[in-house]
């Protein structure tokens, strides 16, 4: 019901333009990766699993995928994750029907908005922000990442039913419920219970206990009484590790100072390889948005009704941060690696929204949207340039026709100097890396495939023997026992190495 009254409000607005234009651009973004068929990463495997669901009882192929160490810690996402793979194998292109719960997630963004500020124009200036912050790409171009748009949807959810005068008793449980849903669907806001607690006029101790109850309830009783491959993913207790901390700080200033200001230079100079369409689409969007900024003024104390805003969103967007205290993951915007940072992307949007609006820096607010949108483009490019690299290399090796009675491993190499294996390997996988990642195309190191399991889809896709492992030279600790390939891309050179 929300959807549908945000749509009718938005016709009726004499600016819907900026809201229109908002949805074309995203089918560009979206549409464009779905008609290439982009697939990186996890969703290279998820896709291939998918194969064989035709092969299995519906309810065998659920719990099978359920139960499994990535899965079980997020039983909601993977419900739904297993019904679009189930339904996949039969037709591979509806994989991508995960992208309309990011559609769905940005309606919520604009309904919390809504509820913060009450006001039309600062809603869909936050969305434009949510949906282009170059922060968390993955969680936008990525369909396995259907996960972190439904925590933010019942994230959202959750929000709402506090921000409500909260009159009705039933307010309270409401939100928990969703809040309950969401860290069971992706866990980045685990940490933002404590900013529902702010929120919350009566029975903060209930609210928080329930919840904090339920979840043991399932991680420690139900999780491992139903599933036999559960995994503990949360790990509270390198919260003490001092020194980890510090790091963590500083990676997460650096996330935000210097990493992506890098982004999104390498994002503006790769503008010399959009497309047509890419132009067209910059062109259109860029034009609406700053249309849509002109014809609204920002009048009177846009914040005084909620004076406490500032400190709510700030306090929020640090303890999003805080999830990496707890878990093995780390701040980054490079490639799959910013799939943790969901509740980033929502709580810097807001900040970015107030900041912009209350001291009415709207023409710092418009240039910063356009470089966004270049950003997104350039991403976007960035993805499929991955993915056609990902081709090409299995291309290239279904060519030279390998098979495991010579060699059981292929690893691949990007810079021909780093076939001599005398240094240390772990040097090696920085400078390969480093080396790749440096091409022109790539913004943020956006991801290829990085496991041995990721590729069974190339390789189903390019006839090369399954049984065969391929990976990245980089992806490893240390070279595995001999004998193996390697592959050196530069050259498109295969070495038997005994």
């Amino acid at each position: 019901m929300y959807i549908v009254q945000i749509l009718k409000m938005l016709i009726k607005k004499y600016n819907y333009q900026a809201f229109f234009f908002l949805v074309v651009f995203m089918t560009f973004l979206l549409g464009s990766l779905v008609k290439n068929n982009i697939l990186l990463t996890d969703d290279l495997a998820f896709v291939d699993n998918a194969r064989f669901a035709k092969h299995k009882n519906f309810f065998e192929y659920i719990y099978s995928f359920m139960n499994t160490e990535t899965m079980t810690s997020r039983p909601v996402s993977a419900f739904i994750t297993a019904l679009i793979t189930y339904a996949s194998s039969y037709y591979e292109r509806f994989y991508y029907v995960a992208y309309l719960f990011f559609i769905i997630s940005v309606f919520f963004v604009f309904k919390i908005t809504q509820i913060f500020t009450k006001n039309f124009f600062f809603s869909i200036a936050t969305v434009f922000l949510y949906v282009f912050l170059p922060v968390g790409n993955a969680l936008v171009f990525s369909p396995i990442m259907l996960n972190s748009a439904l925590a933010t949807i019942f994230y959202c959810s959750s929000l709402i039913f506090l921000l409500k005068e909260q009159k009705h008793k039933y307010d309270v449980i409401y939100s928990a419920l969703f809040f309950l849903l969401s860290i069971l669907s992706y866990e980045i806001f685990l940490p933002l219970i404590l900013s529902n607690l702010f929120l919350i006029k009566k029975r903060k101790i209930s609210y928080l206990a329930g919840i904090i109850i339920t979840y043991l309830i399932y991680k420690k009783i139900i999780e491992p009484s139903l599933f036999e491959n559960y995994y503990h993913r949360e790990q509270v207790n390198i919260l003490l590790n001092i020194k980890r901390d510090f790091k963590i700080l500083l990676k997460s200033i650096k996330v935000i100072i210097y990493d992506l200001s890098i982004s999104v230079i390498r994002a503006i100079k790769a503008i010399r390889y959009y497309s047509f369409q890419d132009f067209i689409s910059l062109i259109l969007i860029s034009t609406s948005f700053l249309y849509f900024i002109s014809r609204n003024k920002i009048e009177g104390k846009p914040f005084e009704k909620t004076p406490n805003l500032i400190h709510f969103l700030i306090s929020s967007l640090i303890l999003s941060f805080t999830i990496f205290l707890v878990s093995n993951y780390e701040p980054s915007i490079k490639g799959f690696s910013s799939r943790t940072m969901g509740g980033i992307r929502l709580y810097f949007s807001f900040f970015l929204m107030y900041i912009f609006i209350k001291y009415r820096l709207k023409t710092l607010f418009s240039i910063t949207i356009i470089i966004f949108i270049i950003n997104s483009i350039s991403v976007k490019n960035a993805w499929q340039y991955s993915s056609e690299i990902n081709n090409e290399i299995f291309k290239k090796i279904s060519l030279k026709k390998i098979t495991t009675k010579k060699a059981p491993y292929l690893y691949i190499v990007f810079n021909k100097e780093n076939i001599n294996l005398k240094k240390e390997f772990s040097d090696k996988q920085k400078e390969d890396r480093n080396y790749f990642f440096r091409r022109d195309q790539f913004v943020a190191e956006e991801p290829l495939f990085y496991a041995p399991w990721e590729s069974d889809y190339l390789k189903h896709k390019f006839n090369i023997e399954k049984k065969i492992n391929i990976e990245y030279y980089f992806y490893n600790d240390k070279v595995k026992t001999k004998p193996y390939y390697l592959f050196d891309f530069h050259r498109n050179n295969l070495l038997l190495i005994k």
